[in-house]
C-alpha cells in the first residue's frame, strides 16, 4: 500500500470535512472568501497543502473553527470539528487523520439520526 504524503493526507482530510459540512448549509456558508468558519479553515489547509500559505494562517484558522464548534451542538459540531482537525497544523498525519474522520463520521451519523427521529415524530403524529 503507498503511503500518503503529509499533503496528500491534508487533502484527504479536507474532503472528509467539507463532506459532512455540506449536511448543514444552513449554517456554514461555503464561500472561503469569509475569512472565517469552518470552509475557510478547510481553504487555508488546502492552500497550506499546497505550500501556498503558512502554518500561522492555517493555525488562526483552525483556532476560529474550534471556537465555532464550541458554540454548537450535535452533528454540527462534530461537522465543525472535522474542519478544525483538518486545518490543524504541526499534529502528526495519524492523529490528524483519525481526528478528521471521527469527527465527520459521528457528523453524518447524528444528522442521520436527527432525521430518522424527525421522520418518525411525523408517523406519531398522525
Amino acid at each position: 500500500m503507498k503511503k500518503l504524503s503529509d499533503a496528500d493526507a491534508r487533502l484527504f482530510a479536507c474532503d472528509c470535512a467539507e463532506h459532512a459540512l455540506r449536511l448543514f448549509p444552513e449554517l456554514f456558508d461555503p464561500d472561503p472568501d469569509l475569512s472565517d468558519g469552518p470552509y475557510y479553515a478547510i481553504w487555508c489547509a488546502r492552500r497550506f497543502a499546497g505550500g501556498r500559505t503558512s502554518e500561522a494562517s492555517m493555525r488562526l484558522a483552525s483556532d476560529d473553527v474550534a471556537d465555532i464548534a464550541e458554540g454548537l451542538t450535535g452533528a454540527a459540531h462534530h461537522a465543525a470539528y472535522a474542519a478544525s482537525f483538518a486545518s490543524e497544523p504541526g499534529c502528526p498525519q495519524v492523529d490528524m487523520l483519525d481526528a478528521t474522520m471521527h469527527a465527520a463520521v459521528r457528523a453524518v451519523m447524528l444528522a442521520e439520526c436527527d432525521w430518522q427521529e424527525a421522520a418518525l415524530q411525523k408517523y406519531l403524529e398522525k
